[in-house]
């Protein structure tokens, strides 16, 4: 599935540490890897490679460091390096001929050597939700010899878990949704296929990791889910689907993910939620693009979040779009027509403030002791959500381009 969204062009997983590994995928070989640099989150002015070179008729694997290739951006902690961080391990690598391709076929699995947990901001024992660690390719795999002439050759992978931009547009990834202890190993390993033309004898790699480390070793964590498919089966990481009632389905298309509320006789919803560690001292953000296809007056659609104090959810109606209370009740609103794809951005300034912003421009401020007070704070952990709510006959339709929010800072 592609998870690629218009919001991940600005990075949203900036708050993450990318790890910099350089690896090819070999028979019987493991992969190389990388470590990042301890200073984080502060960004880096190059990225260190190493390159790794492999011959799968002679099965040798050769390492070089070409030195620094490139500028990382101002919003990542890129880093280089070999097995001290972290290292990727793999099985004997398969090899298949699929007609006038070969198939090479390994499974992946990550050893953190960093002295704290990798994979999520949460330190505690039992995380409501897991970030997980990526592993995504920054460059090929390329062909760099073959058997016979061979100018078309290629190599692809075939089996990545998505796209995401991360530090370019695209960018396919594996994941795995684990927290990984200091010390410890990933508890299941990944398959990784390539793809190549039979005459391919020689390619390779490189690859960057991407974890969220745990406080005080990085400020700010991000989740961006891109709506082309069931945020509950197939998202990564995964979402909670919150279901009241039989009237709501969802759909996943090309490209957006559809809730559906029907015309329940029953207060029904259809909600998407991941539980983080969000208090009312923390900064944070929400952005969702999305249209309501079509609906009633209330505002029964909508996304935000719950710092254990506060309920910060915006809502929509047919013809309005505002900062709603635990009724759906609009607390502060503007007009605005929501039946075209719109980008929206909640921003918490801690306990001071939150702003609405509407395709980049900001529409509304509320001051933080005007929203209602979460009812179910002392039970249920801090949230982000998104779907819809219906009741009584109420009928409304969303979809949804993207979502994706952010833990520690106040904007993209």
């Amino acid at each position: 599935m592609d998870r690629t969204g218009a919001s991940m062009d600005r990075n949203v997983r900036a708050g993450m540490a990318m790890i910099a590994i350089l690896g090819v995928l070999a028979c019987d070989e493991q992969l190389p890897t990388a470590p990042p640099s301890p200073q984080l989150p502060a960004p880096v002015s190059s990225l260190v490679e190493l390159r790794g070179e492999v011959d799968l008729v002679a099965g040798t694997l050769t390492f070089i460091s070409p030195g620094p290739r490139g500028t990382a951006g101002a919003l990542l902690a890129i880093y280089g390096g070999q097995g001290t961080m972290v290292r990727l391990y793999n099985t004997p690598v398969a090899r298949t001929d699929v007609g006038t391709k070969r198939l090479f076929t390994g499974a992946v699995g990550i050893q953190n050597l960093r002295s704290h947990p990798i994979g999520d901001e949460q330190a505690g024992p039992s995380p409501a939700e897991i970030m997980g660690i990526y592993v995504f390719f920054n460059n090929g795999p390329t062909v760099t010899s073959t058997s016979s002439s061979c100018p078309a050759c290629t190599v692809t992978v075939k089996n990545n878990h998505g796209t995401l931009a991360f530090n370019a547009p695209t960018q396919k990834y594996f994941h795995w949704p684990e927290r990984v202890a200091a010390g410890d190993t990933t508890a299941l390993r990944t398959t990784w296929t390539f793809e190549a033309d039979t005459a391919v004898t020689n390619f390779s790699f490189e690859v960057l990791v991407s974890a969220a480390w745990t406080p005080p070793n990085e400020t700010s964590w991000g989740i961006e889910y891109s709506g082309d498919s069931l945020p509950h089966l197939q998202a990564e990481p995964r979402w909670r689907r919150m279901l009241v009632g039989t009237g709501p389905s969802d759909s996943a298309a090309t490209g957006f993910l559809r809730i559906q509320m029907g015309a329940p006789t029953n207060t029904v919803d259809l909600y998407y939620q991941r539980r983080d560690s969000l208090i009312t001292t923390t900064n944070a953000f929400a952005e969702a693009r999305l249209k309501l296809v079509s609906g009633t007056g209330d505002a029964h659609t909508g996304f935000g979040f719950d710092d254990n104090v506060k309920q910060i959810e915006i809502g929509m109606s047919t013809t309005e779009v505002g900062f709603i209370d635990d009724g759906y009740g609009f607390i502060d609103k503007i007009a605005i027509a929501p039946n075209v794809y719109r980008t929206y951005q909640i921003r918490k300034f801690a306990a001071d403030s939150v702003q609405l912003w509407i395709d980049g421009t900001r529409r509304l401020t509320v001051p933080y002791t005007s929203l209602k007070p979460n009812a179910a704070a002392a039970t249920i952990p801090s949230y982000f959500r998104f779907g819809s709510h219906g009741k009584g006959g109420v009928s409304n339709v969303s979809d949804w381009d993207n979502v994706s929010y952010l833990i520690g800072r106040s904007s993209p």
